[in-house]
């Protein structure tokens, strides 16, 4: 495939910010199973968390082609956080972009694409499953509940 100069030019960002900021901490990030968010900033203001975002609201307004050369890039320094990078693009703000209001447009992709707010889908249905399961959970009989239920 031929890259644009663009194109080329990300990918190129992508592999130096991964190298210098995303590899070194890598493992120290794991370890506490937590991500720094100033590195989620960081990448906000290099355009990666908001790639395909128009210019208007924020994001970089770049292709999908530039979207894929740089995931797999940060992917390289560190596998989360390119899952959080892929996630906050698409679905979060391609969904933004294709479905909500204008205000909710104004109000959520531009930090979103700035890295300043993190998008995690959550579908209705998804909320209502985890709901019914922390409704239908049996007592244990040693919980107090439990005992006096046993009754």
């Amino acid at each position: 495939m031929i890259l644009t100069e663009q194109q080329e030019m990300i990918r190129e960002s992508a592999a130096r910010f991964a190298g210098e900021r995303l590899a070194p901490n890598s493992r120290k990030w794991e370890a506490a199973e937590a991500v720094d968010a100033d590195a989620l900033r960081e990448m906000g203001q290099l355009g990666f968390m908001g790639m395909t975002v128009p210019e208007a609201y924020g994001g970089a307004g770049l292709d999908y082609v530039s979207y894929a050369l740089a995931l797999m890039e940060i992917a390289a320094g560190d596998g989360a956080v390119s899952t959080i990078m892929s996630v906050n693009n698409a679905p979060v703000c391609a969904i933004l972009q294709s479905t909500a209001s204008e205000a909710l447009r104004e109000k959520y992709l531009k930090p979103l694409a700035a890295g300043e707010m993190i998008g995690r889908p959550t579908s209705r249905r998804a909320r209502s499953e985890r709901t019914m399961a922390t409704r239908s959970r049996a007592p244990s009989s040693s919980s107090p509940l439990g005992k006096s239920q046993a009754r």
